[in-house]
């Protein structure tokens, strides 16, 4: 199953594959054929709003960072390969920075 937290590839039409964190919550990752989820991108940036580090720990330790802006929704089955998951520490940290960029009251 699909969890909160964790990095798939996913299909992202004329670019291929590309990873991305799982954000959408557990429950509707369960019973819903989309789920919401945010990039990851490899190349450095400068921590901010809208930037945070994570790093991945399985299989392999991957360090990158996620986009808290650009936010996706796809159909489960455009979801490849999983890639592993980010600890609840950094996952609470996209929570805060996602909140941020959408006016959640933060």
């Amino acid at each position: 199953m699909v969890k909160r937290g964790d990095i798939y590839l996913i299909n992202n039409g004329k670019y291929g594959y590309k990873p991305a964190i799982i954000i959408q919550n557990d429950n509707l990752n369960a019973t819903s054929e989309y789920v919401v989820a945010l990039k990851l991108t490899r190349t450095p940036k400068i921590e901010s709003d809208i930037h945070c580090k994570v790093v991945s720990y399985a299989p392999d330790v991957m360090t990158s960072t996620a986009v808290c802006d650009q936010i996706y929704t796809v159909k489960k089955l455009s979801l490849g390969k999983h890639m592993g998951r980010i600890s609840d520490e950094e996952l609470a940290m996209i929570d805060r920075h996602v909140k941020k960029v959408l006016g959640l009251g933060v």
